[in-house]
């Protein structure tokens, strides 16, 4: 069973965004994942692993991603 040392759950745009993070060793590896869902209609899944400063840099980042494709996946469908 995978251990998640970190999450981050929030609203946006209409979409849930659920990130959860892995925790990080001591030379600063770490894994996480975001997940974005759009009611039953679309989930979208992002993984990160590497080396960061700190777990909140890539809970960021991960965060980031997610609404980047958020705002892509809003765009398509609203024929913008």
């Amino acid at each position: 069973m995978e251990s998640h040392h970190a999450a981050l759950r929030f609203a946006y745009m209409g979409w849930e965004v659920i990130v959860r993070l892995d925790g990080l060793t001591e030379d600063g590896f770490l894994k996480g994942r975001a997940e974005a869902k759009s009611g039953d209609q679309m989930t979208s899944h992002f993984e990160l692993a590497g080396r960061h400063r700190s777990g909140s840099e890539a809970i960021t980042e991960l965060a980031r991603t997610a609404r980047a494709f958020v705002d892509t996946a809003r765009r398509s469908h609203s024929g913008d």
